[in-house]
């Protein structure tokens, strides 16, 4: 019965990973590759946020290692690179900078929502989803 209860368990988890981020609303992490949504900021916010973040040394001064900046949901993530893979085509882009955070509010939002990451507007420009959001991988 041991073998055929494992064995069980093994088939669970492994329809878990080929069939939830397939799913409309549902994510996985796998490997340290999270499935869900990515949404942004309007023009000019995460601009805004870099700067502040910059001056009060949670970021360095130069960002040109990096093609863009996201928020992510937890705060002591902030300054790590992140790659995203979105689901509209395209192999991996990056690194991105987490350069900002939900606050308790924002953060339930994109767990509602099934929203791992905020791009800055030039990226959902050059991805074409502006004001709207699309299925993405996220990779730390």
């Amino acid at each position: 019965m041991g073998d055929i209860a494992r064995l069980l368990k093994n088939l669970v988890i492994c329809l878990a990973i080929v069939l939830l981020p397939r799913l409309p609303g549902h994510w996985v992490s796998v490997g340290g590759i999270e499935r869900g949504r990515a949404s942004q900021y309007a023009p000019q916010v995460m601009e805004r946020v870099v700067r502040y973040r910059q001056s009060r040394g949670e970021l360095p001064q130069d960002l040109s290692a990096y093609v863009g900046a996201v928020a992510v949901r937890e705060c002591a993530d902030i300054g790590d690179a992140v790659w995203l893979r979105f689901a509209e085509g395209g192999g991996w882009q990056g690194p991105f900078v987490a350069a900002d955070c939900g606050c308790p509010i924002g953060k339930k939002w994109m767990e509602d929502n099934n929203v791992w990451v905020e791009v800055d507007y030039p990226t959902a420009e050059r991805g074409g989803f502006v004001g709207r959001m699309v299925r993405v991988e996220v990779l730390r």
